[in-house]
């Protein structure tokens, strides 16, 4: 190559002006040496020289070449034919008569191959347009924008314990991502994959390879979804939710200013492009923007061939690989926290203090339907010390080692004041509330993960917790495929709740259109769908009308093989259909027990209430009513009225009063028992006086 240089006009003059030849072994060697600065730069490719048969007969050139002004092909050309000719001159090729022989004749017909590049400045003007920013922005944005309304649903669903309540009903967590990871994946993948086409044959990134395109936008989908997955296990509700899109806009904003005067710059730094790269946007944004300066100045177009030019700011396959890296850490990352971190309402599948446990891990792989429900009456579920501790400004108790035993088929009534701790009791058992500690026994396996009673499990909440934008039907069809009820079956439980619970005329109607008391019994026939061994409700019949009362009663009657706890405020509706009612006062359970057991233990007797004529006095009356029930004492609530307990001295009691109402001036009386909410609000005023004097 040196002796060929040396044989040409001007080539060989380039050192005496200044400038270096540089020798390579390899052609890729000074395409690469070329491409990778902003100066002028010509390489030549000898490619047959060591063919001593053909490389002065019939030779062949690549030219390299990089430069502001002209087309130094056609010179070059012509200085290389030079450079031939005189060499065959020096060896001999030449004929008597002073002509050249035929070889040369062929060399004079060779074509000299060339690579076409353009010249690498328009790169530095064209960077600092709006033309690769508008790009950046049109082609990330859309998919962020596109996956704001899920991100709501999903941090609504969240906020307004939807998703809790499909999870208590037997939805599995990876069946709830999966969807909710499928369906805008797909959408994101149609819109990219039309979108490569376009960009590719279109305009922005024409001449890049089209399959590398679809490629680098499906990672950047994919880790884009599981980042903003991440994210929403940090997040509560749906405000802060669209908060965090937004933040998300205009981070990508300025992530795009970022690369448009840090990253595609000769002198930048590699170290903040990775991290920049950290965010799958921030990537794909890079990629495009950079796709867009070498596509449109036809330096170097996307190819998989150059993953690794030296012409683009940053190498293509940088963007690329952090969008590999990016789908698979933010997955990893969101399996972990959502796997962990605390939720506002509904437990996390594993504590972050049984991240070392084995047994915790083989509880999270273990089948969850190996036991079986005992078709015996004995023991259905006991619960040990169970303690639930809110820390905040103020350290509130609302669970005190709480402990009591239920068996299969008992409807049990919790019944006692607001802030008693009902609701607590009831979400805490269904494994919505992460109990302070406490255990557990469900068919015998005792445990103090409480949410392990989830899959038995149905729950009607304190808050109608409904799908607004669903039909009351596809309220049933939806909890029907989480419970796997058949779809003949489904059917015929849909027709049996409408009927029973007034709703056949509402089942086409929107959930979110209904009455408060259409709503609760929506809520009641959600939670008994599919049968389950266990249900809890709180508060079923609140704000409902008598007749809607009515008909949840009978319903809550008739589930014969179901076990139910249940709270309510209505005590002398909930009695007719409860078999053990749960006072719960201050935390604790002070009584457990029937209602008739209730009323013997607070003696809970009759009133007897007098209408008297002026100057007569009750104490005489009261004085009968001693000789033959000693016990009879004035009610300290109600003027002129007397309490006495279960006698059987009553009825003669009864006769001898009848016989005196003149003289004790009665001029009328009624007789009545006593009420069940006496007895409540008297055993809780008792126990409340026992925990003021300790």
């Amino acid at each position: 190559m040196r002796e060929l240089l040396n044989n040409t006009l001007l080539l060989q003059q380039i050192p005496s002006m200044g400038y270096e030849i540089i020798y390579k072994e390899n052609p890729k060697d000074f395409e690469e040496e070329i491409y990778s600065s902003d100066s002028n730069g010509l390489g030549i490719h000898w490619i047959n020289h060591d063919d001593k048969e053909n490389c002065y007969s019939n030779p062949r050139f690549e030219i390299y070449y990089q430069t502001n002004y002209l087309n130094p092909t056609a010179w070059t050309f012509l200085e290389l034919k030079h450079a031939i000719a005189t060499l065959i001159y020096e060896k001999g090729k030449v004929t008597t008569d002073g002509s050249y022989d035929s070889s040369t004749s062929l060399l004079l017909m060779q074509n000299v191959n060339y690579s076409k590049q353009a010249f690498a400045h328009p790169k530095i003007s064209l960077k600092n347009s709006n033309a690769n920013l508008a790009l950046g922005f049109f082609v990330t944005l859309p998919f962020i924008i596109m996956t704001m309304p899920d991100m709501e649903i999903i941090l609504n669903e969240k906020d307004s314990h939807v998703t809790a309540l499909a999870m208590l009903m037997g939805l599995s967590e990876s069946a709830y991502w999966f969807i909710n990871f499928i369906i805008p994946f797909v959408f994101g993948f149609i819109l990219y994959f039309i979108h490569s086409f376009l960009l590719s044959y279109g305009y922005g990134l024409k001449g890049s390879d089209v399959v590398m395109l679809i490629v680098a936008s499906t990672f950047y989908v994919i880790g884009q979804l599981w980042f903003q997955y991440f994210l929403s296990t940090f997040i509560q509700n749906g405000t802060k939710g669209r908060m965090m899109m937004i933040i998300l806009i205009v981070l990508s904003m300025f992530f795009m200013d970022m690369h448009q005067f840090l990253s595609m710059k000769d002198n930048n730094s590699m170290i903040l492009v990775h991290i920049l790269c950290l965010f799958p946007f921030s990537a794909h944004m890079l990629f495009m923007m950079q796709g867009y300066v070498s596509s449109i100045t036809k330096i170097a177009p996307f190819s998989w061939s150059k993953m690794n030019d030296s012409s683009y700011y940053v190498k293509p396959w940088v963007p690329i690989m952090w969008m590999v890296i990016d789908s698979v850490l933010y997955f990893v990352l969101f399996l972990i926290f959502n796997l962990f971190n605390p939720r506002s309402f509904g437990t996390p599948l594993m504590r972050w203090r049984e991240i070392f446990n084995k047994e915790a891990w083989k509880r999270l792989f273990s089948s969850s339907k190996d036991k079986k429900i005992s078709n015996n009456n004995g023991q259905f579920l006991s619960v040990k010390g169970l303690t639930k501790v809110y820390h905040g400004s103020n350290k509130i108790e609302a669970l005190k080692d709480i402990e009591f035993d239920i068996h299969k088929g008992e409807v049990i009534v919790v019944i006692g004041p607001n802030g008693a701790g009902k609701s607590t009791l009831i979400n805490t058992i269904a494994g919505a509330i992460e109990p302070s500690k406490g255990a557990i026994n469900l068919f015998g396996n005792e445990t103090t993960r409480f949410k392990e009673i989830q899959q038995y499990l149905g729950v009607c909440f304190q808050d109608n917790v409904i799908i607004n934008h669903l039909s009351v039907r596809e309220h049933f069809d939806y909890f029907g495929a989480i419970r796997g009820v058949k779809k003949d079956i489904l059917e015929d439980t849909i027709d049996y709740f409408a009927t029973n619970m007034q709703l056949v005329e509402m089942l086409n109607n929107r959930a979110g259109d209904l009455s408060g008391g259409q709503k609760r019994k929506l809520c009641i026939g959600l939670s008994l769908i599919g049968n389950p061994p266990i249900v809890l409700m709180d508060e079923p019949t609140a704000g409902v009308d008598v007749q809607a009362r009515q008909l949840i009663w009978k319903m809550i009657s008739s589930m014969k093989n179901t076990t139910s706890i249940i709270t309510s405020h209505a005590l002398e509706e909930a009695e007719a259909v409860s078999s053990r009612l749960f006072i719960v006062s201050n935390g604790q359970i002070p009584f457990a027990g029937s209602s008739t057991q209730l009323r013997s233990q607070c003696n809970c007797g009759y009133q007897l209430k007098l209408d008297l004529k002026e100057g007569y006095d009750v104490r005489q009356i009261l004085q009968l009513a001693n000789s033959f029930i000693p016990s009879s004492i004035l009610s300290a609530e109600l003027k002129n009225t007397i309490t006495m307990p279960v006698d059987k001295s009553i009825p003669q009691f009864l006769c001898a009063l009848y016989k005196k109402e003149e003289e004790y001036g009665i001029q009328s009386y009624s007789f009545t028992v006593e009420q069940l909410e006496d007895m409540v609000i008297k055993l809780i005023q008792k126990e409340e006086v026992n925990i003021a004097g300790h």
